[in-house]
């Protein structure tokens, strides 16, 4: 397993053409949320940009060049199998929802420093569950159908999106003080578990259908 992390890495963070792209991505985002007075923009970075631009990144990437060189023809020391592969990319798709999350954190600790630390912990930790939905959902879509497997992304994406462009900010943020309204833990852990059972379920499907590729 660590061959297939340290191939991983080096696709997304060595090759210079997929960093140039992941950065300005990256940077494009966060511009987002250090801009303007409002509170839409962190709110849709939040729950949009980052769960579903930027945290599918890396197996995007990865599983894109997988199909494009087949996966046979890697050269990783020592026996690899297709086990190993599942558990590399899952494993870096999880850590790198962790690091992002909590730069998003510290950029919202430093953009909206007005606001109560509680509603922006609340935001981050909504960011995170919506995180663990998008890994979910990409990891399975990506891995086994390639380059198709991008269109649950692009659906999700374009859902937030239309969501935020059709509803009012007025609307946006009564619904975020609404939930903070209930007894947001109970939500909050009931969330977690729901996107963690999800999580768990992709991995074994993914494990499941992988094993059954053919490469071509």
């Amino acid at each position: 397993m660590k061959g297939v992390i340290a191939k991983d890495l080096y696709e997304f963070f060595g090759i210079r053409k997929n960093l140039m792209g992941f950065l300005s991505s990256y940077v494009f985002v966060m511009i987002q949320v250090a801009i303007g007075d409002s509170m839409l923009l962190p709110i849709v970075v939040s729950t949009v940009f980052v769960p579903f631009l930027l945290i599918p990144s890396p197996i995007q990437t990865t599983s894109m060049l997988d199909d494009k060189y087949d996966y046979p023809m890697y050269q990783i020391t020592g026996p690899v199998t297709r086990k190993d592969v599942v558990n590399g990319k899952y494993l870096i798709g999880i850590i790198f929802m962790i690091f992002n999350n909590l730069l998003l954190t510290l950029f919202l600790l430093t953009r909206l420093h007005d606001t109560e630390l509680k509603n922006l912990l609340l935001l981050s930790f909504i960011s995170m569950i919506i995180s663990l939905y998008s890994l979910a959902i990409n990891y399975p879509s990506l891995m086994i159908f390639g380059i198709w497997g991008m269109i649950p992304m692009i659906i999700s994406f374009a859902i937030g999106m239309i969501i935020y462009l059709v509803f009012p900010l007025s609307k946006i943020i009564k619904f975020f003080k609404g939930i903070t309204a209930v007894n947001i833990l109970y939500v909050l852990i009931i969330s977690v578990i729901v996107a963690l059972g999800l999580l768990l379920i992709s991995y074994f499907v993914t494990q499941h259908f992988y094993n059954k590729k053919e490469f071509k």
